[in-house]
């Protein structure tokens, strides 16, 4: 097989400042780079290594070797399952900033804004000997996010109530294909004119509402009841947004679409707690979950 290395390096950075005795922000900025190597090993020796009664041996399964054609080599250890190729690059900033103040004995207030950048680097596939491209994978991304919120903790007579609001921002950046539902410039005869049949058109910019709302109250001196119900965000994989793959022949299988809307889910959870004899804490819940 080929050799993979991955390295990941994280660099992050977090400050906080106290602006007075009920309020406060903090302040953080991270950067997450990975790196792919692969690419196959040494090469096999293709000599006869040991011969064990009447069976001789080489190398395999160690090694490249750049010709299925040796007998040695019936299923191709080393050849067809080491030709993998990749150099990625994908680079993620995030950025954060919260602001908390109490403003009296009932509101906790939580503020804040964020912001994520992606820059996808890919170039990765299969090569055969000779320097044959086969299935490979060259582009590159820079989607944005940006997001801000604002939550209210509420507390009153052993009650607690938090409600919340969150704006999502979701730019995919560039230009993207145009086509048709059955286009002919995804077949293999068009293969090497594919970027020339296809307009492009700048990608949509994607806006967005969360709710988000949680009750905890008491309904004994040792049990309490809570409920949660929230809206969450998450951006695609960059594979279902950017990525064209096609099959050996050069026929288009499966298209990204960046103008996928970010995936939405809807969560409910529903709870009791209950204080066993100052020493057990009793948890009972149940949630639901839906996503698109």
């Amino acid at each position: 097989y080929s050799i993979a290395n991955v390295t990941r390096r994280l660099l992050g950075v977090e400050f906080t400042h106290t602006l007075s005795k009920n309020t406060f922000y903090q302040f953080r900025l991270n950067r997450m780079e990975t790196d792919y190597e692969n690419h196959p090993g040494r090469a096999r020796n293709p000599k006869i290594v040991k011969v064990i009664g009447q069976v001789e041996l080489d190398e395999t399964p160690f090694g490249w070797i750049d010709s299925p054609e040796n007998p040695l080599n019936i299923i191709g250890v080393g050849h067809n399952f080491a030709r993998a190729q990749d150099t990625s690059k994908v680079i993620t900033w995030t950025g954060k900033l919260d602001l908390t103040s109490q403003l009296d004995r009932w509101h906790l207030l939580k503020a804040g804004v964020e912001m994520i950048t992606y820059d996808y680097d890919m170039n990765f596939g299969d090569v055969f000997n000779l320097g044959q491209v086969f299935l490979r994978q060259i582009w590159s991304a820079h989607p944005k996010q940006f997001a801000a919120y604002a939550q209210d903790k509420i507390e009153f007579n052993a009650m607690i109530a938090n409600v919340g609001l969150r704006l999502d921002y979701f730019d995919p950046s560039g230009n993207w294909i145009v086509y048709a539902p059955f286009e002919r410039a995804f077949s293999a005869k068009n293969r090497d004119t594919r970027n020339e049949q296809l307009a492009t058109s700048p990608t949509e910019k994607q806006l967005s509402l969360s709710p988000r709302l949680g009750i905890s109250f008491p309904i004994s001196l040792n049990s309490k009841l809570f409920f949660n119900y929230g809206h969450f965000r998450q951006m695609m994989t960059a594979r279902e947004l950017f990525q064209i793959e096609e099959e050996t022949r050069g026929n288009v299988v499966s298209v990204g679409n960046p103008n996928l809307a970010l995936q939405r889910t809807v969560a409910y959870e529903l709870g009791y707690e209950q204080n066993l004899f100052n020493r057990l804490l009793l948890r009972l819940s149940g949630y639901y979950r839906d996503s698109d």
